[in-house]
């Protein structure tokens, strides 16, 4: 997955299953993201004065908690 912060259009994720045909998944709207970072089995996102924590799907990802700063 490729995960990519767009600002008000939220967060987008990407497949990149074949390098050179990279394709969209999903858009998480309704969220300022500013900062991904992926780890393990987690994803934690920063955005709105929020950190969000999501889990790792099989081409998606599920919120987990949010935290607001």
């Amino acid at each position: 997955m490729l995960f990519v912060c767009d600002g008000t259009a939220g967060l987008k994720l990407f497949s990149k299953a074949d390098p050179l045909d990279v394709k969209p998944v999903k858009t998480i709207k309704d969220i300022q993201s500013k900062d991904v970072i992926p780890l393990q089995n987690a994803l934690l996102m920063i955005g709105d004065n929020t950190i969000y924590q999501y889990e790792y799907l099989e081409n998606d990802v599920q919120l987990i908690s949010t935290f607001s700063l």
